[in-house]
């Protein structure tokens, strides 16, 4: 009777190893898995793609309605992407626009979903801030801000008090150094630095530095240069943006004897000779 039940119970245990080895039911159990990561995004892969507001991405295409999208990715899929256009001066407002999804797109070895919104025409001259909010399948969300500026900077140099007006000049100066400051009048917020060169005419470099950022509006530094000889050079000035660098200032500066009659062996004759005559006339007159 012993020996039987011990068969039994290695009957019964070996039907239940078969059982797991062939059917497995521990597989057959639901796997509940909590999502709490929200979305990541890539700004590589957007347009602006600057996070910086002291340096935004130029924006082109002035006058013109414009598509800007962003990149986002989440393992549980992207429910929907919003998003909030809004210039930094407040005179714009999108309000709460939702995008829609575009295509995927590929960042190294991660595919990312392109979520694209059509804008209106934005204001030249504007910087605009772009908060992307992306939520998930499960309702995690998150917020990418990104910043633009609409046009090309611009402003205007002084060089030791005298503005200058147009992109190509000559000015006197009545004294071998050199201040200069730069104005922004426009997109200032994308102004990363204002570059000044100063040159012989031949073309040698004797300086090539940036201006010190006094404001948000204003770049400016006293002393720039001290020439050492009189003679004739040429100062550039360029407004550096993040993709490219805009000339603003081409002239060429006078210094010392320039601005002078030399003085020559006719010169110091004609001068000798004026000088007999008015006192030869002086006296004849007495």
């Amino acid at each position: 009777m012993v020996q039987l039940k011990r068969k039994q119970v290695s009957l019964l245990v070996g039907l239940i190893l078969l059982a797991v080895g062939l059917f497995n039911p521990l597989n057959m159990l639901a796997t509940l898995t909590i999502d709490t990561t929200p979305p990541s995004f890539s700004n590589v892969g957007s347009y602006p793609d600057s996070t910086d507001i002291n340096a935004p991405s130029v924006i082109t295409q002035i006058g013109s309605a414009k598509d800007f999208w962003v990149s986002v990715r989440d393992e549980n899929g992207i429910a929907s992407v919003a998003l909030r256009c809004r210039s930094t001066d407040l005179s714009y407002d999108s309000g709460a626009v939702n995008a829609v999804f575009s295509t995927t797109l590929a960042i190294g070895s991660v595919n990312y979903d392109v979520w694209k919104w059509a804008a209106p025409i934005l204001a030249e001259g504007k910087v605009y801030n772009f908060a992307w909010t992306a939520t998930d399948t499960v309702g995690n969300s998150a917020t990418l801000t990104t910043y633009g500026g609409y046009g090309d900077a611009d402003g205007y140099f002084i060089v030791n008090g005298v503005q200058v007006n147009s992109t190509t000049q000559k000015i006197p100066l009545k004294t071998r150094t050199i201040d200069i400051s730069f104005t922004a009048t426009k997109l200032a917020e994308a102004i990363q630095s204002i570059r000044v060169v100063v040159k012989t005419l031949d073309g040698t470099v004797l300086k090539d530095a940036n201006l010190g950022k006094v404001d948000s509006t204003m770049w400016r530094t006293n002393g720039f240069y001290t020439f050492s000889a009189d003679g004739t050079y040429t100062i550039e000035g360029s407004i550096v943006l993040s993709t490219k660098s805009l000339r603003k200032m081409s002239l060429f500066a006078e210094v010392g004897s320039s601005l002078v009659w030399p003085l020559s062996p006719l010169r110091t004759l004609l001068t000798a000779a004026g000088a007999v005559l008015v006192v030869y006339g002086l006296r004849k007159r007495r």
